[in-house]
């Protein structure tokens, strides 16, 4: 749940994050008795837009031509019209 104080603090565009988070990795700290969230972020700037997800099989980042994000489905089931 830190993640976007994160990017928030130490980056001025999508791109510097997309560079970043090829070297990054998300640990989900599970409570429990409590299922895993699988959590998802838009991260947008003046000229772009990223969507990350972090799932099962590891981060996932993926470019926001629209500039709108919901919680589920996962971004590339979604079917988008620009």
């Amino acid at each position: 749940f830190e993640f976007p104080l994160w990017v928030a603090r130490n980056f001025a565009s999508t791109y510097e994050v997309e560079h970043a988070l090829a070297d990054t990795q998300i640990v989900s700290l599970v409570q429990p008795g409590q299922p895993e969230s699988l959590l998802h972020w838009i991260i947008a700037d003046k000229d772009s837009s990223i969507v990350v997800e972090s799932m099962e099989d590891g981060l996932h980042v993926y470019d926001n031509p629209v500039g709108v994000m919901t919680n589920n489905p996962p971004f590339p089931i979604m079917k988008w019209t620009v």
